[in-house]
């Protein structure tokens, strides 16, 4: 087995498990005794499952593993469960708009899903997304799908397990499944420093589980790698297979020298890279670059916790169909084996 075919072995393997942001424990329990399998030591900190090798701090890596999903409410509907679950941490109202509403129904409808109990991951219903509408009493996206009506409050619900997988890309809800599959086949061909599985990104929480975790350890670094998936619209930008790289986003500048290290370590082995911040601004299409749970970090730590970020390319991004090229995944960790084993 190639280490290709390892990463996508462990992809369609981990998308069978539930991890609706605000209820990941069915994915976090699999992934602790997955690593552990490999004899590594596992330890649960608030918001994170750290996992480390015999040499934990001499490269650490972070891979966030909470995906979208619903949540019932229990009045016979589903909410958007990143807003509900955000409203409920910050104690504050989130404001749904129409523009972000026709990319979650787009995503969403027609879409077959699945109830499961939060702790075990056992399903206890399925059916298929019927419509979406914004509820402005609720301030969410609402769902309806009939067989789950009778839904008690606090119910997740995910996506089914699609898995597409032909012989030039692998597809389904990608984000981020197949960053914590990489980081699996880093520690099996001999990474051994340590990896950090975050909960709360896709509500801008897990930069937070982050700086808590290097506060209690006592660490200041500016070598974190980020690994996550990179949007794209179109063919042409995913069949250039290249490693997407970034030197800031909206809110901070990304660590220079890892940055510019990564960068010529591409340069030398030929290995495609394309730096988003740069393909943003270039493309002329919108002056914004991005937020990022690295450049959240960034700031808040006041430059104490530093890295930078390399990304898969995507398309169909945060759906149950996003895609991924073999050849995009071959290149990521063969540029991250080179910066890191």
């Amino acid at each position: 087995m190639t280490k290709t075919d390892l990463i996508i072995k462990k992809t369609l393997e981990y998308l069978k498990y539930p991890s609706v942001v605000g209820y990941e424990q069915p994915f976090i329990n699999k992934l602790e005794k997955d690593f552990k399998s490999l004899q590594l030591s596992t330890q649960r900190h608030s918001g994170l499952l750290s996992v480390k090798g015999n040499l934990p701090n001499s490269n650490i890596v972070s891979v966030h593993i909470d995906r979208h999903g619903l949540i019932s409410n229990g009045k016979g509907e589903l909410e958007y469960a990143a807003y509900r679950v955000k409203s409920q941490n910050t104690n504050s109202e989130i404001e749904p708009n129409k523009k972000m509403w026709e990319k979650i129904a787009s995503r969403f409808e027609n879409e077959k899903v699945y109830a499961y109990e939060p702790t075990t991951g056992k399903n206890i219903g399925s059916g298929r997304v019927e419509k979406c509408y914004i509820c402005p009493v609720r301030n969410n996206f609402v769902f309806q799908v009939e067989e789950l009506v009778h839904l008690k409050s606090g119910i997740p619900v995910s996506f089914s397990s699609h898995c597409g997988n032909s012989k030039k890309s692998i597809e389904g809800q990608l984000d981020n499944v197949i960053n914590a599959a990489l980081g699996f086949a880093l520690f099996k061909f001999g990474f051994q420093g340590t990896l950090l599985l975050t909960e709360g990104e896709e509500i801008g929480e897990s930069w937070s589980h982050i700086y808590n975790y290097f506060l209690d350890q006592k660490i200041e670094t500016s070598r974190l790698i980020v690994l996550d998936t990179s949007p794209f619209e179109d063919d042409k930008s995913i069949n250039m297979n290249s490693v997407i790289l970034r030197s800031r986003d909206n809110n901070s500048e990304f660590e220079p020298v890892l940055t510019q290290t990564i960068r010529e370590k591409c340069a030398s082995l030929n290995i495609p890279f394309l730096v988003k911040d740069e393909y943003l601004t270039n493309s002329k299409k919108t002056t914004n670059i991005g937020n990022t749970e690295l450049g959240h970090l960034i700031s808040n730590s006041k430059n104490k916790i530093s890295g930078t970020t390399v990304q898969i390319a995507t398309m169909g991004y945060h759906s149950n169909k996003e895609r991924a090229n073999y050849e995009a995944i071959h290149n990521v960790f063969r540029i991250l084996s080179e910066t890191l084993i």
